[in-house]
C-alpha cells in the first residue's frame, strides 16, 4: 500500500513538474505558469490582451503602464488548486500606473511600477527499507520568486508600451522537516516586453445612442533571461557511480500574440456602459533552449515560431505552443470566457472561466437608486473575482484533471 501511494504521488510530481515544460532539464519551471485565473480562463494567454489587472506584468512587462488616463493601484491575489501536494502555492501581485498627462496634457505618457511574488512548497516522500520496518522520510523543496517591473506606455490614440521585469529566484532543499536546507541558491533572470494598440474605429456612432470601439493589439516578450540553478547529479562512468553538480537553465521564452477587441457602448441615464464587449486573442510561445546530450544550445531570439501555421492557423509545433481564448463582456459586470491550450508533453487544455466586476453594477444603481454614499466609494474601487477550470481534452484520468483557480483584483482608482 505504501509503495502504490508512493508511486501515484512521484508520478504526480512529475506530470506536475512538466506541466509547462518541454525538458526536464530545467530549474525553476514553475516561472512559466500563468498565475492569474482570468488569464488561464482564455487559454492562459495574454501578451497581446491587457485585463488591466496586477499580474499584467507576468504577461508583458509593458503593461503595468497601460491605462486610460487614469492613476491606479491594482493588487491581485490567485488561489491555485491545481496541485494536491503542494503545501503552499502563493501568487501574489501589485502594481500601480501613474498618467502623466494629468500635469502635462501634451505629455500622453504612464509609467508603470510592479511587484508580483511567485513561492511554491512541495513536499517528496522516500521510502527507505530498514529491513523489518520500513521508513517515511519527508522533503521539502522551496522556491520562490520575486519580480520587479518597471514600464513606460504611450496613451494616445494609439497605444504602445516597453517594460521590464528583474526577477530574484531562490530555491532552497531541506532533507527533512526541521532540517537546515542542505542546497540553497539564489540567482536573478530579467523579462522584457512590447505591446501596441491601433484603432480602427472610436466611439463610431451605429444608430441611435450606439457607438462602437473595435481596435487590434499586437505584443511580444521574451522571459526569464538568466543562467538556472545547480543541482547535483548522479551517472555512472566505467562501473563507478560519479556525482557531479550541473547547472540547469531557466526556462527562457519567447511569445507574441495578437488580440482584436471590439465593444459598443450606450448612455443610460447619467451613465455610458459598455453593455457588450467581445475580446479574441492568440499567442504563441516557444522554449529558447535545447539539449544535445550534456551541452546547451540557446536558440536566436526568434526561435521556431512560424507565423502563418502557429499564429494563424494555430497549429503548436515541436516546441511552440499555442494559446488562445475569447472573452464576453456584458455591462461591464459579467464576463464569459473560452480558451485552449498546448502544454507540451501533455495534451490539449480546454479552459472555462467566469468574472465579476463591481464597475458596471455600482453605476448602474447609483443611477436607478441614488446611492451615492456608497458608489463615491466605490467609484475609486473596483472589485473583481476571477474563476477559472482546466481539463484535458478527452481524458478522465485524475492526473489530466488540473481543477481549479480562483483570483480577486481590487483596482484602486488614485485621482
Amino acid at each position: 500500500m505504501y509503495k502504490l501511494i508512493n508511486s501515484f504521488i512521484i508520478l504526480l510530481f512529475i506530470a506536475t513538474i512538466n506541466l509547462y515544460s518541454q525538458d526536464s532539464s530545467l530549474s525553476a519551471s514553475y516561472l512559466r505558469i500563468c498565475p492569474s485565473a482570468a488569464n488561464n480562463a482564455i487559454g492562459g494567454a495574454g501578451v497581446a490582451l491587457p485585463l488591466n489587472n496586477a499580474f499584467g506584468l507576468f504577461f508583458n512587462p509593458a503593461f503595468s503602464a497601460v491605462n486610460d488616463h487614469e492613476n491606479t493601484i491594482k493588487i491581485g491575489m490567485n488561489l491555485v488548486d491545481t496541485y494536491p501536494f503542494q503545501e503552499n502555492v502563493v501568487k501574489l501581485a501589485i502594481s500601480g500606473s501613474l498618467d502623466l498627462s494629468r500635469f502635462y496634457k501634451s505629455i500622453p505618457l504612464s509609467i508603470g511600477l510592479g511587484f508580483m511574488k511567485q513561492k511554491v512548497e512541495l513536499e517528496t516522500a522516500t521510502y527507505v527499507d530498514e529491513g523489518w520496518s520500513v521508513r517515511i522520510e519527508h522533503h521539502l523543496n522551496r522556491n520562490w520568486a520575486n519580480t520587479f517591473n518597471f514600464s513606460v506606455s504611450w496613451n494616445d490614440l494609439i497605444k504602445a508600451g516597453l517594460g521590464f521585469n528583474f526577477k530574484t529566484i531562490s530555491y532552497e532543499y531541506y532533507p527533512t522537516y526541521n532540517s537546515n536546507p542542505s542546497n540553497q541558491q539564489n540567482e536573478f533572470a530579467f523579462d522584457f516586453g512590447a505591446f501596441i494598440a491601433y484603432p480602427i474605429f472610436t466611439r463610431k456612432n451605429l444608430f441611435q445612442d450606439y457607438k462602437l470601439d473595435f481596435d487590434i493589439a499586437i505584443g511580444g516578450s521574451v522571459t526569464n533571461i538568466g543562467d538556472g540553478l545547480y543541482f547535483t547529479r548522479s551517472r555512472q562512468v566505467d562501473y563507478k557511480i560519479i556525482v557531479e553538480k550541473i547547472q540547469y537553465p531557466f526556462p527562457r521564452t519567447i511569445k507574441i500574440g495578437y488580440s482584436i477587441n471590439s465593444g459598443i457602448e450606450r448612455k443610460f441615464l447619467d451613465s455610458e456602459y459598455k453593455f457588450i464587449s467581445l475580446n479574441w486573442t492568440a499567442e504563441v510561445e516557444d522554449l529558447l533552449l535545447k539539449w544535445n546530450k550534456d551541452t546547451l544550445y540557446y536558440k536566436s531570439v526568434a526561435g521556431n515560431i512560424n507565423p502563418l501555421n502557429n499564429l494563424i492557423l494555430l497549429k503548436s509545433e515541436g516546441t511552440v505552443k499555442v494559446r488562445f481564448g475569447a472573452r464576453l463582456g456584458l455591462f461591464e459586470s459579467l464576463y464569459l470566457s473560452y480558451g485552449r491550450m498546448n502544454t507540451g508533453n501533455l495534451k490539449n487544455m480546454n479552459t472555462y472561466g467566469i468574472s465579476f466586476h463591481t464597475d458596471g453594477i455600482v453605476r448602474f444603481l447609483d443611477n436607478v437608486y441614488n446611492i451615492s454614499n456608497y458608489s463615491q466609494i466605490l467609484k475609486y474601487l473596483s472589485i473583481r473575482y476571477n474563476f477559472a477550470s482546466l481539463t484535458d481534452i478527452g481524458s478522465t484520468s485524475i492526473l489530466n484533471q488540473y481543477g481549479y483557480y480562483h483570483g480577486i483584483d481590487f483596482i484602486i482608482r488614485i485621482f
